[in-house]
């Protein structure tokens, strides 16, 4: 399932439990927590709060005109930023070069169930380990969340980058 990040707490809750996505332990969920303590004090101390964020990343201005590949590598920019921020660290079993995001249509299968069967989902960015690509997980639809005028400090990055460093302690977490 692909994730709305402007969903609210508890909203979308019975379709998560239907999917059948494993529950986070909670020193998984305490260090999610913290990702967007992490990533604003990173934004802050670089000054790049107003900074857009497909200029910062991608040196472009045009949402409309991004390709996959483009949300694919923004992605993997962010996820340097990620690291660098110490929002999440990879174990000594893999690195960043490990983490492939690949955006998919809606009713490709992913980590969950497919994503968006039957429904509107489109364009979603999943993220799988390279030696395990059939376990992508699901994570949002860029398209629909990074628009023009978006900037490194706004919300749905901060929210982004928490879905992000979830996910990444999804795949890297033993079990």
């Amino acid at each position: 399932m692909c994730y709305n990040l402007n969903m609210g707490s508890g909203k979308g809750k019975t379709r998560r439990v239907q999917s059948g996505v494993a529950e986070l332990s909670e020193a998984m969920r305490a260090e999610a927590v913290t990702a967007r303590e992490k990533w604003n004090q990173f934004v802050q101390d670089s000054g790049i709060q107003k900074v857009k964020l497909f200029r910062y990343y991608l040196d472009k201005d045009e949402a409309a005109r991004l390709s996959d590949a483009d949300y694919e590598q923004l992605m993997r920019e962010l996820l340097a930023d990620i690291i660098a921020a110490g929002v999440v660290t990879a174990p000594d079993t893999s690195s960043a070069d490990d983490i492939v995001f690949k955006m998919v249509d809606g009713n490709q299968v992913v980590t969950g169930g497919t994503i968006g069967a039957g429904t509107d989902f489109r364009n979603c960015m999943t993220v799988a380990l390279k030696s395990s690509p059939e376990k992508a997980i699901a994570m949002f639809m860029p398209r629909y969340h990074f628009g023009k005028p978006t900037v490194m400090g706004d919300l749905i990055v901060q929210k982004a980058v928490e879905a992000t460093s979830r996910s990444i302690l999804r795949l890297t977490s033993p079990g």
